[in-house]
């Protein structure tokens, strides 16, 4: 969506705008289900009613934006131990 965002314009008519912002959208939900994921056999049936909006997204880029973040700390500080650190994260964070 950012790529898509860089292209519009100001003055461009906002039915135009709307109308590619859902195209985009729409690409997005259907390569959905090139991703393998255990839980949801197709994810983009998820949004056959209705479209993710602008929030989805972000709320999207700011989670993968931090996984290097936990990965690292797996790695390093846990040595790979995915029981031993979901221990001492649930009792860093117990109110999650």
């Amino acid at each position: 969506l950012d790529s898509l965002y860089a292209t519009i314009q100001v003055n461009d008519p906002i039915d135009q705008k709307k109308s590619i912002k859902k195209t985009v959208i729409e690409k997005i939900v259907m390569s959905m289900d090139t991703l393998s994921l255990a839980l949801t056999k197709q994810p983009s049936t998820r949004f056959k009613d209705a479209l993710p909006n602008n929030a989805y997204f972000m709320n999207f880029r700011t989670y993968q934006s931090k996984q290097v973040i936990f990965w690292d700390d797996f790695k390093v500080n846990y040595k790979s131990d995915l029981r031993l650190y979901i221990k001492l994260l649930s009792e860093k964070y117990p109110f999650l």
